[in-house]
């Protein structure tokens, strides 16, 4: 896997460059990506504002585009069958 989907291997092994990471809620039932965003002082921060402090907003680009990445090494070049039909059961058959 490493080889094709090098974006996919380095957030399963929590090495991403920009602190992207698998994580889970529901124990365990519930499985998505997440990120850390540092240096925000969320305390002299409006709940509204949040969203538009630059910080936050390179580290969803960033995010954007690692999710980005990581669908397209699954859709083209993910070696795994079973992998590929659960893309092409979630999003359509435009994936194939």
């Amino acid at each position: 896997m490493k080889r094709p989907c090098p974006t996919f291997v380095q957030i399963w092994q929590s090495e991403h460059p920009d602190d992207i990471f698998i994580m889970s809620a529901n124990a365990g039932q519930t499985m998505g990506l997440g990120m850390d965003i540092e240096n925000v002082d969320y305390r002299n921060l409006a709940p509204t504002s949040l969203p538009f402090h630059p910080l936050v907003e390179i580290g969803l680009r960033k995010f954007l585009d690692a999710n980005n990445d990581l669908y397209l090494e699954l859709n083209s070049r993910c070696p795994l069958k079973l992998w590929k039909d659960r893309l092409v059961a979630v999003w359509g058959e435009e994936t194939k």
